[in-house]
């Protein structure tokens, strides 16, 4: 009986689940079988990283340092803009492109006289600088220079004829652009690295190979600093010292000239003291957003304290102002600009800055970690791509009456209120870009698998 039991009971059969094909295939499609096509996530930061120094601290070409400046003044300079480069690198763009045409003014005013692109930008930048006997009295503007009789000539009465002991400098070319610590070479290599990174981001997307928003933004800076090294090709880069333009008198009581620099304790700390001229130059700035309602601030130094991030960006904007009789010019300088070139300047700053918003759109679809960091790309790259037309329509605001018919108030509310509005553009531009940067980093913690697969033939193009 208890084998008829054993024999009529029913033995349960377990199966195994079947296998999600669909899933495994597209898992393994974008698994790397050649270590030779396959990267890392040190690889991808290390080439947008690289990438992003060439397009910021390699690609600046500063303007010439005040005569006899400290190392560590200069490099924090240096640090500042590279920073406004990384957070709105088409202010650069900006930069560039007012010295491009101020430069060209120059050459073609002076073209009789041997005066090329180079010289130009090198008149800009404060290359030459006016002296008597062995003090420096003042740099060489375009307002000191006229043409008369094939000779430049100056407004001072010792620089105003030609005689032997007031020679004309004769600089040519090739002795400035010697001058230059940036050659063709290293300008070539920077462009070389901007071009491979963005073919090998069109490479990715011709092979649907996922496309990381790090490299995306960075493909950015590469698309923008293309256009700044175009704009800045013949300007020297990185000039310590300015050409001396001297009044030569024979005399044995000639003064020797200053010590600059020599004491580099004595320089520091005046560079600590000189931080207190920082509340005058946003004051100015101050001034320069509100108008006459900005010296409202100018004893309420406290009151300045939200404006003082601002103040670079804006000093980049407005190309920086250099008063008349100053040995050098200033860090942000752009030189004289007419109607024209100042409208140009305009709508290269908007094309640029479109251009720029709209690379960051095209990762509308991508996949992100989560869909609140989804919400925050998109938001922010229609910040970047459209709010520089809003600011170029507050500007022709701003600055043309027959744009404000529909103001009801007056001139001065009307000004008050663009460059109010313009402010609150630039506050939230910049929190947009700060917010990208920070999710392109970010989104390196869950990248696809197919990410860490390369295209292949963009290893033969020289890049770092």
């Amino acid at each position: 009986m208890l084998a008829n039991c054993t024999l009529n009971t029913t033995i349960p059969v377990i199966h195994p689940l079947p296998i999600p094909t669909q899933v495994f295939e597209t898992t393994t499609d974008n698994i790397c079988y050649d270590i030779r096509n396959c990267r890392t996530t040190l690889n991808i930061l290390w080439s947008c990283l690289a990438t992003i120094f060439a397009c910021t601290w390699v690609a600046i070409h500063p303007n010439i340092p005040p005569r006899g400046e400290h190392w560590f003044r200069r490099l924090g300079r240096q640090v500042i803009t590279t920073i406004i480069a990384i957070i709105a690198p088409e202010l650069i763009v900006c930069w560039a492109a007012k010295q491009y045409f101020a430069s060209k003014r120059l050459a073609q005013r002076f073209k009789a006289y041997g005066f090329t692109h180079t010289h130009g930008f090198f008149v800009t930048m404060g290359g030459f600088v006016l002296y008597d006997r062995a003090e420096p009295v003042q740099r060489l503007t375009q307002e000191l220079m006229r043409s008369e009789n094939h000779i430049l000539v100056m407004k001072y009465n010792f620089w105003s004829r030609p005689s032997p002991t007031c020679p004309i400098p004769r600089v040519t070319e090739e002795e400035i652009k010697n001058m230059s610590k940036g050659d063709w070479f290293s300008k070539c290599l920077a462009l070389f690295q901007t071009t491979w990174f963005i073919m090998q981001c069109i490479g990715r997307g011709v092979q649907k190979l996922p496309l990381t928003e790090l490299e995306l933004a960075t493909c950015a800076f590469a698309v923008l600093n293309v256009v700044t090294y175009g704009l800045w090709w013949n300007k020297p880069k990185s000039v310590d010292c300015p050409v001396a333009i001297r009044r030569h008198i024979p005399s044995s009581n000639t003064p020797t000239s200053r010590t600059w620099g020599r004491n580099s304790f004595k320089d520091l700390v005046g560079w600590f003291k000189s931080t207190k001229n920082t509340f005058s130059d946003v004051q100015l700035l101050a001034k320069h957003i509100w108008g006459n309602a900005g010296m409202l601030l100018y004893n309420n130094n406290w009151l300045l304290v939200p404006l003082l991030p601002l103040s670079p960006f804006v000093q980049v904007l407005v190309g920086g102002e250099t008063p008349e009789g100053q040995q050098s010019v200033g860090t942000y300088y752009s030189g004289d600009l007419g109607n024209k070139d100042l409208l140009a300047v305009q709508v290269i700053l908007v094309a640029c800055s479109t251009i720029f918003g709209a690379i960051h759109c095209m990762a509308w679809s991508f996949e992100f970690e989560s869909h609140l960091v989804q919400i925050l790309w998109r938001s922010c790259s229609l910040v970047i791509a459209v709010f520089p037309i809003t600011e170029f329509g507050l500007w022709m605001v701003v600055r043309d009456p027959n744009f404000s018919i529909w103001f009801t108030y007056s001139d001065t509310c009307r000004g008050y209120l663009g460059r109010l509005l313009m402010v609150i553009c630039l506050l939230v531009y910049i929190t947009a870009r700060i917010t990208l940067l920070v999710l392109a980093f970010m989104q390196l913690a869950s990248l696809p698998l197919g990410a860490y697969q390369t295209v292949s033939w963009t290893n033969f193009i020289p890049h770092i």
